[in-house]
Parts: C-alpha cells; sequence; structure tokens
C-alpha cells in the first residue's frame, strides 16, 4: 500500500482548508440527512451503519480519505472508532453488540497504531509525528478505555497507553506554547486540545496523574483565545501560540472554522466548564 508523500508548508495549509470548506459540510449534511432518515436512539440502526462503514473502511475507504486530506486515514479510522465507543457506552455489558463495538474500536486502535498510518507525518518533530497524529490516537484510546472499562484492558494496552501520555505531557512541559506542531512550523490548536482531552479521560479511568497538565494548559490556552472571537484560534503560532489573524497563503484574515470550532469548544468545556 502506498500513500502520496506526505504534504508540508503551504501544501498542507491548502489541502487542510479543502477538507474543512468541503469535505466536512459534506459530513454535517450526511449527519443531518441520516438523523431525520432514522429515529434518534435506535441502537440496531447505529450499529448496522457502523457494520457499513467498518466494511467500507476495510475496502479502502481510509486510504481514499487520505488522498483528499493529509490526515484523511487517521482521521476516518479514528472517527469510525470514536463513534463505536461512544454507542458502546450506551449498551450494557451483557449485550453481545458491546463486545462487537469495542472489537470495532479495537480495530480502529490498531489502524491508527499502524506503519501507515504514521506514515504521512514528520517523525522528527517534537511530539514525534506531530501533535495531530499523536492527539488523536490518544484520544482514540482513551475512549477505548472509558468504553471497556478498567477490568477489560491488557497490561500491554495500558502500559503503551501510559507511556504515550508521559511523553506526551513531557513535551508540553517543556514547550514555550501550549499548541503543539502538528507539521514543521504548523500548529492549530485543537489538535493539542484532543490531545489534553485524552489525558483528562486517562485520569478518570485511572486514577489523577495529569492535573497539573491539564490546568497549566487550559490557563496558558486561554492566554492565547482569538480576541476576535474570544476562542481557540484556528491556526497558531508555532513558535509563541499567538493566534494567527492573517492567513499568509490566501493573504487575507483569517476566520474560524465551524466544523472545527465546535469541536474545540465541546472538548474545552469537557475539560473546565466555564472555559473561554
Amino acid at each position: 500500500m502506498v500513500f502520496i508523500s506526505s504534504a508540508t508548508g503551504g501544501d498542507t495549509i491548502k489541502r487542510r482548508r479543502l477538507y474543512i470548506t468541503c469535505v466536512v459540510p459534506v459530513i454535517l449534511l450526511l449527519a443531518l440527512v441520516n438523523f431525520r432518515a432514522h429515529r434518534p436512539g435506535d441502537a440496531e440502526t447505529v450499529v448496522s451503519q457502523l457494520q457499513f462503514l467498518g466494511d467500507s473502511l476495510h475496502e479502502g475507504s481510509g486510504e481514499r480519505m487520505q488522498s483528499s486530506f493529509p490526515e484523511g486515514y487517521v482521521f476516518t479510522w479514528a472517527l469510525y472508532g470514536l463513534a463505536s465507543a461512544q454507542v458502546a457506552r450506551q449498551l450494557p455489558q451483557n449485550d453481545p453488540r458491546w463486545a462487537e463495538l469495542l472489537d470495532r474500536v479495537r480495530d480502529a486502535v490498531d489502524h491508527v497504531d499502524s506503519p501507515i498510518a504514521r506514515s504521512t507525518f514528520p517523525k522528527e518533530l517534537d511530539p514525534p509525528y506531530g501533535a495531530f497524529y499523536c492527539a488523536w490516537s490518544l484520544y482514540l484510546r482513551a475512549e477505548y478505555m472509558r468504553a471497556a472499562g478498567a477490568d477489560e484492558l491488557t497490561p500491554t494496552f495500558v502500559q503503551k497507553f501510559e507511556e504515550d501520555c508521559t511523553e506526551f505531557a513531557h513535551v508540553l512541559r517543556r514547550s514555550q506554547t501550549p499548541f503543539l506542531p502538528s507539521y514543521p512550523a504548523a500548529a492549530w490548536p485543537v489538535d493539542t486540545c484532543v490531545a489534553i482531552a485524552a489525558l483528562s479521560i486517562r485520569d478518570r479511568i485511572l486514577g489523577p496523574k495529569y492535573e497539573s497538565v491539564i490546568k497549566r494548559w487550559v490557563a496558558d490556552a486561554r492566554s492565547r483565545l482569538d480576541p476576535r472571537f474570544n476562542a481557540l484560534s484556528h491556526a497558531a503560532d508555532a513558535r509563541t501560540g499567538a493566534p494567527h489573524a492573517v492567513d499568509n497563503v490566501a493573504k487575507r484574515p483569517r476566520v474560524q472554522r465551524g466544523a472545527a470550532q465546535k469541536g474545540a469548544d465541546s472538548l474545552c468545556r469537557s475539560l473546565e466548564p466555564d472555559f473561554d
């Protein structure tokens, strides 16, 4: 299996903008159609849809998404796993669908934690492979842990997760900015926010460890809100974390991205309800 070479600099930003402006609205439209076509809360319908999505992923839809934007493979598998984990949490453990859904989450975890998934991200970054990859890998595994429960976790899984959490926290502690780079000289605040949410979930399951890291990050992020919107900026200076008010590629004022901003707001409020 061969991926296109990893995009950097302006190409990465252009392709990420293409995803946000073109792909996200399509996803939201499909979600709206799905909501109206099926009864909310119908677990059997959702499980069937996840079966369809899983089959599609195993037939190459993750690779096809990769051709649309640099994070396509990882993001598609991660969202599939997160959706499966969310549904599993709504079911009792004696429901046979619960175990099936956890198998789906583990499948997603394995695909995200693979050489293919990492192949498009720069290993030389701090953290290795960048904030986007590390954050979504941590968050997916954290949600798997929350859905499965501590008793269902293998020592090997927990050890690797703990090592990766520790490494990410160490990078944050020595960083001058709360927003770690996802590509060379390129940072998007929501990427690091995803990892902070994973550390928070980890503390709820395995016991407090990263409270000081989370509190410091929230304070540092608050000090770097985009004053035009009183919210996390869509992009930030990779050295200082200052909001990027101007899109240097398009040469025009940078605006907030609705879908990305909604995700960032939800994650920030999961850390602190009055975050703003």
